[in-house]
């Protein structure tokens, strides 16, 4: 039962990322050649994210992991994996790209589209299949998010315009977790000291990684 669980929330995973990246493919009004780098781009950080979360969960559930290890890899993560897998990763993203010089502006518009995309079909699947109420006042957060981001875009500087989205996704989260008992995020739990933690790391990441003229 567990490993069906874990299976189909793969399955929703996998296609809710295919269908933003088909969405931002078509939509995108950036070179066809761009747009299948970024993609590429999105796709590698995603796999090392879901890397970094089997690594992580293996080091925390070792002695476990070395008796029965298909019992570890088939049930879920918890959310603290998640949280320490999104901090490493960010690190690393940050640690390549100053080392290689490279301006992150690009990537991050995309990644927080695509990203924005395909939590709204996952929440979407999620409150139809399930009736998910905490899912569907994720999906409004998410949906009011994304049509400002639309908006907005090419109005503001990239950097200034990510600050703002991060800030109103944490704070949206804030005042959901106020309302429901339980706010997740593709399946894993947020608690409410992780908002602050991921607009404080997003933010430093954006400075990091995105050129001074970008603000």
């Amino acid at each position: 039962m567990v490993i069906t669980n874990v299976m189909l929330a793969a399955g929703q995973l996998v296609i809710s990322f295919a269908i933003s990246f088909m969405i931002f493919f078509i939509y995108s009004d950036k070179p066809k050649e761009k747009k299948k780098n970024l993609i590429q781009e999105t796709m590698s950080q995603l796999i090392n994210f879901i890397i970094f979360i089997w690594l992580i969960k293996i080091i925390l559930n070792f002695s476990i992991f070395i008796k029965a290890p298909l019992t570890i890899l088939a049930y879920p993560s918890d959310s603290y994996t998640f949280y320490f897998a999104f901090l490493l990763n960010s690190i690393i993203f940050i640690y390549f790209n100053r080392k290689n010089k490279s301006d992150a502006t690009d990537f991050t518009e995309a990644f927080t589209i695509i990203f924005l995309i395909a939590s709204i079909i996952y929440e979407l699947i999620q409150f139809i299949s399930v009736n998910n109420n905490s899912s569907f006042g994720y999906l409004l957060l998410l949906s009011v998010i994304l049509l400002i981001f639309l908006i907005l875009q090419g109005r503001f500087k990239a950097k200034l315009l990510l600050i703002v989205i991060s800030f109103l996704w944490s704070g949206g989260m804030l005042a959901l977790l106020n309302i429901y008992p339980v706010i997740t995020v593709f399946d894993y739990i947020i608690r409410p000291w992780f908002l602050p933690l991921f607009f404080i790391m997003s933010t430093l990441l954006l400075f990091l990684t995105i050129r001074e003229g970008e603000i």
